[in-house]
C-alpha cells in the first residue's frame, strides 16, 4: 500500500474517459443495477492522482452532453479538471449521418457549433473520437467511415 505522499507523487491525465456511459448512473443494458456512483468514481480517481480527464464523445448528442458535463463538473468538483472531445466515432457514422433525414451539412454544422462553443472557454480540447474502425464494420461500412472521417476533418480541423 502506497503512502499518501507516494500516491501524490504522480499526476495522471485520463485522455479517453467514457464518463457519459449509463453505467456511472447505475444502468446496465437499460436496467437499473445500482445507485449512481460517478461521484465516488471521481473521488477515487482524484485520490489516486488523476488531475485531468478528457471526456470522449462518439455522437453529435454525446458531444453536446460532454461539453455540458465538463462545464458542470468543473464548477462543482475542483479536484479534477474536465475537458472533452467533439466528433462522431467511426462505428457510429452510419447512424449519425447516413441513416438520418438531415443533410450532412446540417449535422456537420452542429458539430462545428458545439466545438466552437466549447473551444471559447477551453472545454473542447480535441476532435474525436473520429477515425477508422475496420474491426466492427457491422456498425458502419468502410466507405461510410472514410467519407465522414474526411468530412469531419475538413470542418473541424
Amino acid at each position: 500500500e502506497a503512502t499518501s505522499e507516494e500516491k501524490h507523487k504522480y499526476k495522471f491525465v485520463d485522455i479517453g474517459a467514457n464518463i457519459l456511459d449509463d453505467r456511472y448512473q447505475g444502468i446496465y443494458r437499460g436496467t437499473d443495477r445500482h445507485e449512481p456512483d460517478l461521484g465516488l468514481v471521481l473521488e477515487r480517481a482524484a485520490g489516486e492522482g488523476v488531475r485531468r480527464i478528457v471526456v470522449t464523445a462518439g455522437t453529435v448528442e454525446e458531444s453536446r452532453k460532454a461539453v455540458e458535463f465538463c462545464r458542470s463538473w468543473n464548477q462543482k468538483f475542483n479536484k479534477i479538471h474536465f475537458s472533452c472531445t467533439v466528433g462522431v466515432h467511426p462505428t457510429r457514422c452510419q447512424q449519425e449521418f447516413a441513416d438520418k433525414d438531415e443533410n450532412d451539412h446540417d449535422i456537420l454544422q452542429q458539430l462545428v457549433d458545439i466545438a466552437l462553443d466549447g473551444k471559447e472557454d477551453g472545454t473542447v480540447v480535441a476532435v474525436g473520437e473520429i477515425g477508422l474502425d475496420y474491426e466492427r464494420l457491422q456498425f458502419s461500412p468502410k466507405d461510410i467511415q472514410q467519407k465522414y472521417l474526411i468530412l469531419q476533418l475538413q470542418v473541424l480541423a
